[in-house]
């Protein structure tokens, strides 16, 4: 697989070694891992686990897939009991104010494995991604330096590479405007589609009796 050649490299310079297909961990055993995914809901995530998994036996890692019901996945999610997950991360955010999506990953809420975090969930510490949430902090929402402060933090996290985002929301978004009109669409993008989140409060005030 040409894409993981740089990656096979990398791993070889420390101390991993190829045998056939199958990468061996520096201490000669087979490298194994496990991905936990949801079991019956979050569809995405748990086909994404299932692709994910897909690639890495192709590259040579022994993966499981572990789908679990959603108060084991989340309690393990949160304790950091897990080597890789497919998990609904809080990355996404929309506007140039970033920050209120990424201040999670301030190493401020790393707590150890075993105890429950409510942020940082990955225990991902680095002092760059910790110093320009602090600054971004201070600013104002309009400020326009929240678009550079922002470029530079994603841009770190991509260096670092805690987690990576592989989809946006992918839904059907219908409506029945045999009562009520004006809802969001392409041509009157007033706010997003989005009727299970908070966002939708924005959307009721501004729809119309269709009579």
């Amino acid at each position: 697989m040409p894409g993981f050649n740089g990656l096979g490299l990398h791993l070889e310079s420390v101390g991993f070694k190829k045998n056939g297909n199958t990468w061996l961990l520096p201490v000669g055993t087979p490298w194994k891992m496990t991905i936990n995914a949801p079991a019956d809901f979050e569809i995405q995530s748990q086909r994404l686990a299932f692709a994910v998994a897909n690639e890495w036996k192709k590259f040579g890692i022994d993966v499981n897939v572990q789908q679990q019901q959603g108060g084991v996945f989340a309690t393990e999610y949160a304790t950091g009991n897990f080597q890789a997950g497919s998990y609904w991360n809080q990355n996404c955010a929309i506007g140039p104010d970033i920050w209120v999506r990424l201040e999670w990953w301030h190493e401020r809420y790393v707590s150890p494995n075993g105890q429950p975090a409510s942020f940082n969930r990955e225990r991902y510490k680095n002092p760059e991604v910790s110093r320009i949430i602090e600054q971004m902090a201070r600013l104002p929402v309009t400020d326009p330096k929240n678009v550079e402060q922002g470029t530079a933090l994603l841009q770190e996290l991509v260096k670092g590479m805690p987690v990576i985002p592989m989809f946006g929301t992918s839904k059907f978004v219908p409506v029945n405007t045999t009562y009520w009109k004006n809802y969001p669409s392409a041509s009157n993008y007033y706010e997003g589609p989005w009727w299970w989140w908070s966002n939708f409060k924005y959307i009721v005030a501004r729809l119309e009796p269709a009579q």
